[in-house]
């Protein structure tokens, strides 16, 4: 869990991100929380899913936690691209529409990069949305092992 909060936060600051954003200011800070949010969060989560796998079978279980890891990153990544590729068209349509009725000034100087900033904001909001729902994931199954078994009661034979 601890690691999930920063790596929400930091993806929910950079859906901020416009084209007036600087570096410094929304890119570095969301970066060093999700750099740091990974790191606090991989280990334990692959610790957990390791948890209770016999000895015998530690190699395929390691290994199918590696492939499903690189399988939903590059499935993350398909689902992302596509957002920004369906924002970033509707931001164009919509900057063509007010080109077209001579509202050029409300999108500035450079409409390309308003198009691509929203693109790209809309992703981050979509992977901010993905992350919470991974930590609710992770409160509800912790919170699963950790409420009290029903005792059984003794069978004789």
């Amino acid at each position: 869990m601890a690691g999930l909060v920063p790596v929400v936060a930091g993806m929910t600051w950079l859906a901020q991100i416009s084209p007036a954003t600087s570096y410094a200011s929304g890119v570095l800070g969301p970066m060093l929380l999700l750099g740091t949010g990974m790191g606090l969060a991989f280990v334990p989560l692959t610790m957990a899913s390791l948890h209770g796998v016999a000895a015998a079978d530690s190699g395929a279980a390691a290994s199918m936690v590696n492939v499903m890891q690189q399988v939903g990153g590059s499935l993350g990544l398909a689902i992302l691209v596509t957002v920004f590729g369906g924002a970033t068209r509707a931001a164009a349509r919509h900057a063509l529409a007010l080109r077209t009725t001579h509202h050029v000034t409300a999108l500035g100087a450079q409409p390309v990069h308003q198009i691509v900033t929203h693109g790209m904001a809309s992703s981050f909001t979509v992977a901010a949305v993905f992350d919470a729902v991974a930590l609710v994931l992770v409160v509800l199954v912790l919170r699963m092992r950790q409420a009290p078994q029903p005792a059984r009661a003794a069978t004789s034979e």
